[in-house]
């Protein structure tokens, strides 16, 4: 596993800490009733219907002549309001497959961004060299850099994100 500097411990600390307080925030409103378990309920409902109200204004939903209910969902390349053709047998199983869909991409996009702002292990290896070299001799210096474009350079490894590296 690739070893965190001090600055990205401080960053996790600093987010699981805030998650925290936000978890502990809102079982203390759980607790002394300023929120119930159907407010909280109610409130994904509502999330739910604005994401079926907009897939609804750009996708057309109907029911086709064997009684199954059809969307389309967005696809890449595919104009609207064209897309992926997705059948399902109840309009309930439809809605959920609409909502599983916008769901499972904001994820994707979460996991793409956190994939975009790690560092490559190239951006940290050189910034690392920048210290390094300080102390080192010409002939070390030259030793470091016929090893990184022996080993490291225009290979996938020197692009990978350094949060991926284990």
């Amino acid at each position: 596993m690739a070893k965190l500097s001090r600055l990205e411990i401080t960053a996790y600390h600093h987010a699981i800490t805030s998650r925290v307080k936000t978890i502990k925030a809102l079982y203390q409103e759980f607790e002394t009733g300023i929120i119930t378990l159907t407010e909280v309920q109610e409130e994904i409902f509502m999330n739910e219907q604005k994401i079926l109200e907009a897939h609804k204004r750009i996708y057309k939903c109907w029911q086709g002549k064997n009684g199954r209910y059809n969307t389309y969902l967005p696809k890449e390349g595919v104009k609207v309001p064209k897309g992926r053709l997705i059948p399902r047998t109840t309009e309930k199983a439809l809605n959920q497959a609409i909502i599983d869909f916008y769901v499972e991409e904001k994820k994707e996009r979460k996991r793409q961004e956190k994939k975009r702002s790690s560092p490559t292990f190239q951006e940290v290896y050189w910034k690392w060299r920048e210290m390094k070299d300080l102390e080192l001799g010409d002939n070390s210096v030259f030793s470091y850099n016929s090893n990184y474009n022996r080993f490291f350079q225009y290979t996938d490894f020197e692009e990978m994100p350094i949060a991926e590296i284990t």
